[in-house]
């Protein structure tokens, strides 16, 4: 099997070369799926980037976010714009993940889950507030605009390779596509974190991943395989320490 050489434009990225292989679209017809849609949610995946502009809160200070694989994000007071100005975060449902979040975000670029809605404060609803569900930690620091896929076990068994034993799907999206094989070799990291990017492949959550489509070949032919230049672990929500005396 010979995979379209679009496939491999790092223009496209592995994101949108999904669009093209599950859907077979043309790149212009992928690149167009991802602009601003009417049924585009406030309930997504975004990148959020520090902002480091000097002036008073709650004008400077916060936060852009944009959302993952679209060229245009909803902001809160209704305009799509490449990013979002946003004054506040609540992370309270990742409990004492927050603290890891909190420590990235000073840093680099992060990846998170959240709904991004009006401020409460009178005067201030055209600012923001991105209510967290998930973060999600990378060993590296995260391209700006790399398109990002889940990678997650497929539960397919096979007898020989190439096996389909893997799924890639397009974050904020709903295209996906079999994957034969995943490989860390172009990822940075220790060996611990990618023995353990490894394993929650086959966890409900998967891995988060940026890289490209590559081809794998066995006894049973040819097959997609994911080469990964980066890959995201989901900061777990961890529970509050015990405090209270034992009898």
């Amino acid at each position: 099997m010979k995979l379209p050489t679009f496939l491999f434009s790092s223009a496209l990225g592995f994101g949108v070369a999904l669009l093209v292989a599950a859907t077979g679209a043309s790149g212009a017809q992928a690149q167009a799926d991802a602009a601003p849609s009417a049924a585009d949610s406030t309930d997504a995946y975004y990148y959020v980037t520090p902002d480091v502009r000097r002036c008073a809160y709650p004008h400077c200070g916060g936060v852009f976010v944009r959302k993952a694989n679209r060229a245009f994000t909803q902001c809160p007071d209704g305009f799509y714009r490449p990013a979002c100005y946003v004054a506040d975060l609540e992370v309270d449902a990742l409990g004492l993940a927050a603290t890891p979040l909190a420590d990235d975000l000073g840093r680099r670029q992060v990846l998170v889950r959240g709904e991004l809605r009006a401020n409460p404060r009178q005067g201030d609803e055209g600012l923001g507030r991105l209510i967290i569900s998930e973060a999600w930690s990378s060993p590296t620091v995260l391209p700006f605009g790399s398109q990002v896929v889940r990678l997650q076990n497929s539960g397919i068994v096979c007898l020989t390779s190439p096996c389909p034993s893997f799924i890639a799907t397009e974050l904020n999206g709903t295209a996906s596509i079999e994957i034969a094989e995943v490989q860390f070799n172009s990822c940075a990291g220790t060996d611990a974190d990618i023995d353990a990017a490894n394993d929650q492949l086959f966890s409900d959550d998967g891995v988060l991943a940026i890289g490209r489509p590559i081809t794998v070949t066995g006894p049973a032919g040819e097959a997609t395989g994911a080469e990964l230049s980066q890959f995201f672990s989901r900061l777990v929500v961890a529970d509050e320490p015990d405090l209270t005396e034992q009898p």
